[in-house]
């Protein structure tokens, strides 16, 4: 007889599992300080949703690092998932988060003052995006495993 994962029984644990991982992530993400990829994932999730929204798949930007374009050569195609970036791109659009003007360099100094930062609002709607991903893999696999997920 061939089990059936899709089972209510699944269904409850994977559900309770959502629940435990977000309750055990909000703590960190309401105390810790912002960190700079946080940053750069908010300012660059912002510049590719919006492309998006405006239909703009064109490769070639004004500047390699502040408007990239499209650019499968570019710094931002190769140092992240563009999925990432659009999940955090849509969280900022939706609840209308304000993003920072510039985007963060771990390696300019021109790109790390405060035009770089993020304000509280956003640092907040860019965690709860991140826990609410995290609490859904989470729930992902309890869901497949049932109480072994849990574990």
């Amino acid at each position: 007889m061939k089990k059936n994962i899709f089972g209510k029984h699944n269904l409850f644990i994977a559900l309770v599992v959502f629940l435990i991982s977000v309750l055990a992530l909000i703590p960190s993400a309401l105390t810790l300080p912002e960190h700079g990829d946080e940053a750069i994932y908010a300012w660059s999730g912002d510049y590719f949703i919006k492309r998006v929204l405006k239909l703009d798949f064109s490769p070639q930007g004004t500047d390699d690092y502040t408007d990239p374009g499209w650019d499968p050569r570019s710094i931002w195609a190769s140092t992240g998932p563009n999925l990432t970036r659009m999940i955090y791109g849509a969280a900022l659009t939706i609840t209308k988060a304000p993003v920072p003007e510039l985007p963060y360099a771990w390696g300019n100094p021109r790109l790390q003052g405060p035009e770089t930062h993020l304000s509280v609002r956003t640092l907040r709607v860019m965690r709860f995006a991140a826990i609410i991903c995290a609490a859904m893999g989470f729930a992902l696999i309890a869901f497949r495993w049932r109480w072994r997920g849990l574990l």
